[in-house]
């Protein structure tokens, strides 16, 4: 299986997406790139994976300080 272009860039893109999480006005295209990021085949690991699932899980849940913040 060929490498994503994005391989070299996924630690950033990542934790970028996760902080975007945090505030009610970037939540949403937070959430859509994590999305794209999850299945684009090859491009994050188990471990990766759920740490995605544990940031939504929490965004969802209410969890996030600033999030709950906004509300």
């Amino acid at each position: 299986m060929e490498e994503p272009p994005l391989s070299p860039y996924k630690d950033a893109v990542l934790g970028a997406m996760t902080v975007g999480l945090k505030s009610a006005s970037s939540a949403q295209p937070a959430i859509e790139g994590l999305s794209a990021m999850v299945t684009t085949p090859g491009l994050l690991d188990g471990e990766e994976l759920g740490f995605v699932v544990q940031k939504v899980n929490d965004l969802v849940s209410g969890e996030q300080g600033d999030m709950s913040d906004a509300r």
